[in-house]
């Protein structure tokens, strides 16, 4: 066995302190205690008298085998003499494996010990361990009877080969968990009853006060036979009622676990018996005719061959003199139809009164309800939920139907609720020019399908309207004749003159900017992401005050320049000049990767128009600002530049003609044309390459499909079908 387990040894600094711990007081053992079962050693001790003035860390323990407490070892976890043991702040210590000797005398002390120092030891006190005790040996066990019909008891015995130890017992295990015996000496036996039927095993075995098992254990096996079970007896169908005179019917069945049924019989409560042969779970019928009315207890067994007999099986039997029931010769039902949480009334009627003991019921989809009156009129007046047939029947007081059911329908029908419409605003301008057109995109969504009409007040007087269809966009456009704000309001209605809440906005109408075409701009400044001036060596960056703007001192007007980091401003970008319902870029149409490479993806979800780009802009507060626009061409051609200061104007005619509006007119190619480009003042425009084209807000007069746009190449203006791509530059 190990000795002592070797846990932990600490060294501690012996300092000057106040006070010295006291020693701790030995408890148990009481010195000189003799017999102590060396597998489980328990040492306690009280604390130190003064352990409420002077902190205690912890208690060192010594046990040896010798008064002067040496020859303990750190290196290992044995000790040939004595062990040292430190124990946290606890003053018990109990052994968890077993002292070396039997029979031997051990030394033990305490000493109580701090962070600052050790205390004094305890006195030394001793234990005595117990002898090495001769366990006997198990010669024989038996089990009497071997076999025992299943509740019968069986005597366990067991014969030893010497006197049993004191503290030592005899224990049994069949199954059930160790019992112990009751004996002395050499014998030891003990009845049970064991309940689980078939062949078991049984063992005896010697066990010390632990419950460890010491030396041998014996084995046998015993048998419990299951005994003769009664039989059981159960109705094969549901008794119903008797009528005097009449042949009456029981049909039984019943089972024996043993397969050694014999017969069924019955007692029909009026002196007559009635007996049958029977196999398990076959259906017997009795059958037996009442000669007088009443109540009788009915009363059934089953016997098998041993006569051992089943529990009763009783039914209380009323025999009733025979009666003639009505039928049911008419039903209605008032009024046929109904809406939805209103009630209607049933009503039968029967060929002659109903007896005494049955009613009228009727099921119209909640189940048999019992239908109200007397005689042979009765009615019932409910609010059923939904559309049923109805069935009404006469029934017994065991609601069993007496006679045919008779049938008839009704209809519920759920109330109409007419739901008023919903309007949405899809887009709208937020400025706009006296006498340009104002556009405003709504959609509506009625429920009930009912959908009529979308109308809108344009708050200078003005009135539009147009029908609508669920969810289908339209546009409304208007012209304001005077500057100013105008705050407009839009509702949509639906046949049954519901309508939705109104949308409301103000738009701003100012006068239209006179800007003449010129031969030469100046006068520019450079505005900053976050709406500053800044000097003329400011650089382009999304910081806020970096350059992301320039301002026409002349005009007043502040334009957007592009940008080159591929974001949402990115020069490369086009779109086309329809509102957000004009399709999305689909590389089914343009070819694989063409949306890409034309840069119509990207920051805006895709959407290839300028309204999205507006909304786009103004939403990240471009320099301040959120109130950017496409610009018209007036605008638009006030930024051309003509490096030799000419500039040519074509008449309507030309312009009409060929598309083309004003030019720089120097050094012409073979169409009339400047052909040294930009066209534009590089110093505060420098996103123009070759070829670029800007998109405006002027509708070309002729085809309201076409708008204007200008060259920046050669300084001159032209117009596009708006489903063209082009570039574009938002002025504000």
């Amino acid at each position: 066995m190990k000795p002592f387990v070797f846990l932990f040894l600490l060294t501690f600094s012996v300092m000057v302190h106040a006070e010295k711990i006291a020693a701790p007081v030995l408890l148990a053992p009481s010195d000189a205690k003799k017999d102590m079962v060396k597998e489980a050693v328990t040492l306690t001790w009280q604390k130190p008298s003064n352990e409420a003035t002077t902190p205690i860390f912890g208690y060192r323990l010594i046990v040896s085998e010798n008064s002067r407490f040496n020859g303990y070892s750190f290196s290992n976890d044995t000790c040939n003499n004595s062990c040292y043991v430190f124990l946290e702040d606890k003053n018990t210590f109990k052994q968890t494996t077993s002292v070396r000797l039997a029979n031997k005398v051990y030394y033990w002390k305490v000493q109580g010990f701090s962070a600052k120092e050790s205390g004094l030891w305890s006195t030394t006190n001793t234990f005595q361990t117990q002898k090495t005790l001769l366990i006997p040996t198990i010669n024989a066990v038996n089990a009497n009877p071997n076999a025992v019909i299943q509740s019968g008891t069986i005597n366990f015995t067991a014969d030893l080969s010497g006197n049993l130890p004191d503290k030592y017992s005899v224990k049994l295990n069949y199954g059930n968990g160790l019992i112990a015996m009751t004996g002395s000496g050499t014998s030891y036996s003990l009845s049970q009853t064991p309940l689980l039927v078939g062949k078991k095993d049984f063992s005896v075995g010697i066990y010390d006060a632990f419950n460890k098992l010491k030396g041998n254990t014996a084995s046998s096996s015993f048998e419990i036979i299951k005994g003769n079970q009664p039989p059981t007896i159960k109705f094969a169908e549901t008794p119903t009622a008797a009528n005097l005179g009449k042949s009456y019917s029981v049909k039984l069945a019943a089972n024996d676990d043993d397969n050694n049924l014999n017969s069924v019989l019955i007692d029909w409560g009026d002196g007559a018996t009635d007996a049958l042969d029977a196999a398990n779970n076959e259906t017997k019928t009795f059958t037996h005719v009442y000669q007088k009315a009443g109540t009788y207890s009915l009363i059934a067994n089953a016997l098998d061959d041993l006569e051992l007999k089943s529990d009763d099986l009783t039914y209380s039997l009323t025999v009733s003199t025979v009666q003639t029931l009505p039928t049911v010769s008419s039903i209605n039902v008032s009024p046929q139809s109904v809406v939805s949480g209103n009630s209607l009334t049933f009503s039968a009627s029967l060929s002659a009164t109903l007896p005494t003991g049955y009613s009228v019921k009727i099921n119209y989809g909640n189940g048999l309800v019992k239908m109200n009156g007397s005689g042979t009129s009765f009615n019932l007046t409910a609010t059923p939920p939904s559309s049923a047939a109805y069935k009404i029947g006469i029934y017994d007081s065991n609601n069993a139907l007496k006679g045919a059911l008779s049938t008839g329908n009704f209809s519920v029908t759920q109330p109409i609720i007419s739901h008023s419409p919903t309007l949405k605003l899809i887009s709208n301008d937020a400025t706009i020019t006296v006498g340009a057109t104002y556009t405003v995109k709504l959609a509506a969504h009625d429920e009930d399908g009912n959908l009529t009409q979308i109308a809108i007040n344009w708050g200078d007087g003005a009135d539009d309207f147009q029908t609508a269809s669920n969810d289908v966009t339209l546009t409304f456009s208007h012209s304001y004749t005077a500057a100013g704000s105008f705050g407009w309001s839009a509702t949509a209605y639906d046949a049954d003159n519901l309508n939705s809440n109104a949308i409301s906005k103000t738009v701003t109408v100012s006068k239209v900017a006179d800007v003449s075409p010129v031969t030469k701009t100046t006068g520019y400044s450079k505005i900053a992401n976050n709406g500053s001036v800044l000097s003329d060596s400011a650089k382009l960056g999304a910081n806020p005050t970096d350059w992301a703007c320039t301002q026409d001192n002349k005009t007043g007007l502040i334009w957007e320049v592009k940008t080159t980091d591929g974001g949402l401003r990115d020069l490369a970008k086009r779109y086309t000049n329809y509102t957000p319902d004009y399709p999305k870029c689909d590389d089914a149409i343009y070819g694989a990767g063409k949306c890409k490479e034309y840069g119509f993806t990207g920051e805006l979800g895709d959407s290839t128009n300028t309204d999205g780009f507006v909304s786009a802009v103004n939403n990240q507060s471009l320099c301040g600002a959120d109130d950017w626009r496409l610009p018209t061409r007036d605008e638009l051609q006030g930024l051309i530049y003509c490096s030799d200061g000419k500039y040519n104007k074509l008449t309507e005619e030309s312009l009409n003609s060929k598309g083309y509006g004003y030019v720089c007119s120097s050094s012409s190619n073979e169409n009339g044309l400047m052909t040294t480009s930009p066209t534009i003042n590089a110093t505060y425009f420098p996103d123009i390459k070759d070829n670029y084209w800007f998109w405006s807000s002027s509708p070309y007069a002729f085809n309201s499909s076409y708008a204007w746009n200008v060259y920046f190449s050669y300084g001159d203006s032209s117009y596009n079908g708006k489903d063209s791509y082009g570039y574009v530059r938002l002025v504000r």
